[in-house]
């Protein structure tokens, strides 16, 4: 296999051979795995969409494990090389593409981070919607991959809500464009949604085409509220669901979250005997918001 992956040639990346660099690429920094590592054979640090293609084409022929990698910020090392395999590395592809505000859409490709499109579109007045916990370190490719949530995920939905066209490369090298630019796509089958979550089993996504929205009109409000107990919590938010505030954010911790909270941060949440707490958000409170709030 060895004499087999050094024939591997690309028109305009990078491939890494020296094992130092390779045992970086056998374990995600991040991940809560137990785990001494990987080595893979080699790396591709890929610059173009004609890398993607030869390596994949490659790997396929020769029937070695190939593992995509974005920015490597997954918690269960699922970017991480495996022993013997390649690792695709795709951060160099990170490029905004474009941004169409009329049509509130734009275009990126798979290693552009959360966080800088939408940071970039706030400027305009717009702003992508998937946030999870990752939001400033993790490459929208990899959002796709793993149809990556979030708190705002109760609003807006995960990522599989603001994508709506897919550029893949698949198994033999091909590249192929489902979905559209426009919001409503029935046509054929929903090869995009299929994709969506598919961690790199189906195909490659090298670029896509993402919903933007605009910046809710008014202020918004994020605040806490402790309870006695998580069927107080429970009973609440049902009521603020039914309410009309249209929340962003509910997020509910238990008493042992709670406990850690109070004491990484120095606070007393817990001090009144609290149980459950939740975190809410609304994106913009109108008139009396607030006191309804209190009232559930």
């Amino acid at each position: 296999m060895t004499e087999k992956v050094s024939d591997l040639k690309i028109p305009d990346g990078e491939i890494l051979r020296d094992k130092k660099e390779l045992l970086v690429y056998g374990k995600d920094e991040y991940t809560q795995e137990v785990s001494s590592g990987y080595l893979p054979s080699l790396v591709v640090k890929a610059k173009s969409v004609a890398d993607v293609q030869a390596t994949t084409k490659f790997a396929n022929e020769h029937k070695i494990p190939l593992t995509v990698r974005g920015a490597g910020t997954s918690i269960v090392n699922s970017s991480a090389g495996i022993d013997n395999g390649i690792v695709l590395d795709l951060s160099g592809l990170n490029k905004i593409l474009e941004v169409n505000i009329p049509n509130q859409y734009a275009i990126v490709q798979a290693g552009v981070l959360n966080g800088d499109l939408d940071a970039e579109v706030r400027k305009q007045g717009y702003f992508f919607a998937p946030d999870p916990g990752s939001k400033p370190i993790s490459s929208i490719g990899g959002n796709i991959a793993t149809n990556a949530g979030g708190m705002s995920s109760l609003k807006y939905g995960t990522t599989k809500q603001s994508v709506i066209g897919l550029d893949l490369v698949l198994a033999d090298g091909s590249l192929l464009s489902v979905g559209s630019k426009t919001f409503k796509d029935n046509v054929g089958y929903d090869i995009t949604d299929l994709i969506i979550g598919s961690e790199g089993t189906l195909a490659i996504v090298v670029s896509a085409t993402v919903k933007l929205l605009p910046i809710p009109f008014g202020k918004s409000v994020t605040g806490l509220a402790t309870f006695a107990s998580m069927t107080d919590l429970s009973a609440a938010v049902q009521k603020i669901s039914a309410s009309g505030l249209d929340p962003s954010m509910l997020e509910a911790l238990n008493d042992t979250s709670i406990e850690a909270l109070d004491n990484y941060e120095g606070v007393h949440l817990a001090k009144d005997g609290a149980k459950a707490l939740l975190i809410f958000q609304l994106d913009a409170a109108p008139s009396g918001a607030l006191e309804a709030l209190k009232k559930f």
